[in-house]
């Protein structure tokens, strides 16, 4: 199991018997608690001196998680009860600012990351699994969008207004069939997911690797950011992002047959 506290990070798992090599069958009565940081090790046998104290402690470079030490199951269990009953603040990532000040600065900002991850898996969960008829219902669009001379729109900047993109009717009709097809949901948070399309957007590589749930979030996230931000939509057509989004949903359709 991994366990976060505000002591450290630690991973906690059955050691194996004999010379512990892999392999080898687990030892159900022992456990082995791993950490990445030596001062984290350190921190917990500290605040459980009479369960750890004396454990066996192993620093081993190259290894996934460098510092080890092994204990009896029986007093693994009671540094889990210590460290739940020990639970006295209402926000966890406050609490190891508090605790750990400026020394423990660098696994704070690593618990912003874990709980961004999780997040994202939580807003995942809500959409389901996108079907072959939601992809029949928007990869027509493929064929205008790769065409030579193609161009999304103009922009207009009538004097004294605002500046603001017109679309060609096809976008119109894709934005549109977008709605339609399930493509765009309110399940799904665009707002919290920008900084993780700008990384697609970024590298296009990765959509190479993308999932049709992934693909979804891209093309909801440029279609809901470009009622607020004018032309935000025109520049991933542009950029070529909008084509590569749907030539991926083809490789996709295609395993699907």
């Amino acid at each position: 199991m991994w366990i976060f506290t505000k002591h450290g990070f630690f991973s906690a798992v059955c050691a194996r018997q004999g010379d512990g090599k892999h392999g080898q069958p687990v030892d159900l009565d022992r456990i082995m608690v791993r950490a990445r940081l030596r001062s984290h090790l350190e921190a917990l046998k500290k605040r459980f001196p009479n369960l750890l104290g004396q454990c066996e402690f192993l620093e081993s470079e190259g290894t996934d998680y460098p510092y080890r030490l092994f204990v009896q199951k029986s007093a693994w269990t009671q540094v889990i009860a210590g460290l739940a009953g020990e639970t006295d603040y209402d926000n966890f990532k406050s609490e190891v600012a508090s605790h750990q000040g400026k020394a423990g600065a660098a696994y704070e900002h690593s618990l912003h990351s874990v709980w961004s991850a999780m997040h994202k898996l939580q807003e995942t969960e809500r959409l389901v699994q996108i079907s072959a008829e939601q992809i029949d219902a928007i990869l027509p669009f493929l064929e205008h969008f790769e065409a030579v001379g193609f161009s999304a729109g103009t922009w207009k900047m009538p004097k004294g207004q605002f500046p603001w993109f017109d679309f060609e009717e096809v976008v119109m009709e894709f934005n549109q069939a977008l709605y339609d097809n399930g493509w765009v949901t309110p399940e799904f948070d665009w707002t919290e997911w920008q900084e993780s399309a700008k990384e697609f957007v970024n590298s296009p590589k990765k959509i190479e690797r993308a999932d049709a749930i992934t693909i979804q979030k891209l093309l909801m996230t440029h279609s809901r950011k470009d009622r607020f931000c004018e032309g935000h939509l025109a520049s991933m057509f542009e950029s070529g992002h909008i084509v590569t989004l749907l030539r991926r949903l083809k490789a996709i359709r295609e395993k699907m047959k």
